[in-house]
């Protein structure tokens, strides 16, 4: 099973996804949605640190080649 950030008020859960559901082609994806998914819940926090300003920046283990273009923390967009 796979869960999800859904909650399921008839069973006062989370939802999950069968096994099999997931295309053949999309389950490499699956940790990486696991991991969000616990991130969304609060289950799980980025490894970074604060600076003085209430900036963000994340360890080298957290960055990605896809987000490379994403600009580094100021006052105006601390995360």
């Amino acid at each position: 099973m796979i869960e999800t950030n859904s909650y399921d008020h008839n069973s006062g859960g989370f939802a999950t996804l069968p096994d099999g559901v997931v295309p053949k082609h999309r389950r490499p994806a699956i940790p990486a949605y696991a991991r969000y998914v616990r991130r969304q819940r609060g289950q799980e926090e980025p490894d970074g640190w604060y600076d003085g300003e209430d900036g963000w920046y994340p360890v080298a283990s957290e960055r990605r080649p896809c987000c490379e273009r994403v600009r580094t923390p100021s006052r105006d967009r601390p995360y």
